[in-house]
């Protein structure tokens, strides 16, 4: 989604995903699945998660992609 305060997102985390339209579906699919896989690790385990849906991506790298190109 491109009409969001990506400055003001930045001030509360450092990590900010942003989606290509309204792709929901994927998004929460890879978050259920992401926490399922944590709630089933102990305490100093290394998590391997699934890359982000297609769609999806970390706002720090799209800054410089056309987004249109996705």
């Amino acid at each position: 989604m491109d009409d969001y305060d990506k400055e003001e997102l930045f001030q509360l985390t450092d990590r900010v995903i942003e989606l290509k339209q309204h792709e929901f579906t994927g998004i929460f699919d890879w978050l259920v699945d992401s926490m399922s896989a944590i709630s089933k690790s102990q305490v100093g385990d290394r998590i391997e998660l699934d890359n982000l849906p297609e769609g999806a991506g970390m706002a720090a790298d799209i800054e410089e992609r056309d987004v249109s190109e996705w």
